[in-house]
């Protein structure tokens, strides 16, 4: 079948089947670059990692930026970027460190905490009213924290580690929510890459190892992963609903599980599964009653998933 007739076959699926297969995608592509963060970070500085992903990044939007000119970094936010960029350089550099040390399963159940982040930082930040419903599926959700963390039984660090990885990204989240009501997401993307080079270079200068070919080959890998999920993500949203949608980001949950046993040998532990439940449980509730109050706001962004900082 041709190109353009598999793309028009596609076009005509069901809304919410798109979103569904374009998240697929995503939680795919995403686990993948966890796996590759993994495998590195036992060779690679996680800042070294953090600063060549970004700089990569940087080149694969290059022939966008060439091709839009100035419009696409047009910004009348300059400092909400640039807050955007710390605070998201940050969480990915925590994710990458938690993912040097932990299962991947592990790091992607802790990862899917942010959603309970955003509603603590949607009160402090956002000034939103939250009702009980939404406060107690907060609660649920951090009891699923704490079964995957078991505070005294085999208690990592790192696993406190991947926790900030989730906070910080909620509050790049929120700052995403102010900067869509007059930025693009091309324009957010560029920003961030430009400014995360910058941010991370200079640390990494202190923690400096110089790649070889092949090193430099998965880096590359890394961010061209990473961009891909940014933007499938964005068409997921787009094409369908966030109730229908969000459910299938979960699978990211299944493909650590099989990546993690197949590549690292790594078997997840009763307490990461137990825990795990618990946290999507919560998580999807949360999304649920945000996409209900989100129905007659146009301006309200799609949901950001985890590790799309």
């Amino acid at each position: 079948m041709r190109p353009h007739a598999l793309r028009a076959r596609f076009d005509g699926l069901p809304g919410n089947l798109r979103g569904a297969l374009w998240i697929l995608l995503t939680a795919f592509v995403m686990t993948m670059q966890s796996a590759i963060v993994k495998e590195l970070g036992g060779e690679l500085h996680t800042l070294v990692i953090v600063f060549f992903r970004c700089f990569f990044a940087l080149l694969i939007l290059l022939p966008v930026f060439l091709r839009r000119g100035p419009a696409m970094i047009r910004t009348r936010r300059p400092w909400m970027h640039v807050a955007r960029s710390v605070v998201g350089i940050a969480s990915m550099s925590c994710m990458f460190f938690a993912l040097a040390y932990l299962p991947l399963a592990d790091v992607t159940a802790l990862v899917f905490t942010m959603p309970l982040f955003m509603i603590v930082f949607a009160v402090l930040l956002l000034g939103e009213t939250i009702r009980w419903r939404r406060w107690s599926a907060t609660a649920v959700g951090f009891c699923g924290v704490l079964v995957v963390l078991q505070p005294g039984a085999g208690f990592e660090w790192a696993s406190l580690v991947a926790l900030t990885s989730a906070c910080l990204s909620a509050m790049v989240g929120v700052l995403i929510k102010k900067l869509s009501v007059t930025d693009s997401a091309s324009t957010m993307v560029f920003y961030f890459a430009f400014i995360g080079l910058l941010v991370s270079g200079v640390p990494a200068l202190f923690v400096w190892h110089t790649p070889n070919g092949a090193e430099l080959l998965l880096l590359f890998v890394i961010a061209l992963l990473g961009t891909l999920g940014q933007i499938f993500a964005v068409y997921a949203w787009e094409a369908g609903e966030a109730t229908a949608v969000a459910p299938f980001d979960y699978t990211r949950l299944i493909f650590a599980a099989i990546m993690g046993y197949v590549l690292f040998a790594d078997i997840p532990e009763l307490a990461t599964v137990g825990g795990a439940v618990l946290i999507v449980a919560s998580t999807l509730y949360i999304a649920r009653r945000e996409a209900r109050l989100r129905t007659g706001r146009p301006n309200a962004a799609a949901p950001t998933g985890p590790g799309q900082a």
